[in-house]
């Protein structure tokens, strides 16, 4: 059980890690997660060969520059406040790790998948904590 996946490869790394077999008369491992980026969803299933199930997914219409509740003149706005700010923001995660481009937070922690300017903690005060 897990709280979010995002792009799979936390799991996917684990899952090859511990070299897991399906033990005796079990014939599937299900990952159960509250929310899951589909991206994440088709390389657990493809990598690892195990069904995930989750109570909310997102897909790529929630990438934010796929989004259309948000305009072309706003997300070349974002688009120049990542740039103006990626500096702080750990190189590569700009736009969230595996260029995720999500929105997505918790109470207590925010998925590195999620823009970099909003939990990254190079020199400034993150908006949301990452832990």
């Amino acid at each position: 059980m897990d709280d979010f996946v995002g792009s799979g490869n936390t799991f996917v790394k684990w899952y090859n890690q511990y070299n897991l077999n399906i033990p005796g008369s079990y014939s599937k491992i299900i990952y159960c997660v509250l929310t899951a980026f589909d991206k994440g969803i088709d390389k657990i299933q493809n990598m690892a060969n195990v069904r995930t199930i989750f109570g909310h997914k997102f897909d790529s219409t929630f990438m934010v520059m796929n989004r259309i509740d948000i305009s072309e003149n706003d997300k070349s706005k974002i688009t120049q406040l990542i740039n103006k700010y990626k500096a702080n923001v750990p190189g590569g995660f700009e736009w969230g790790y595996d260029e995720c481009q999500l929105l997505v937070s918790f109470e207590n922690n925010i998925p590195n998948n999620s823009i970099g300017i909003l939990w990254s903690n190079i020199n400034w005060i993150p908006l949301i904590k990452r832990k």
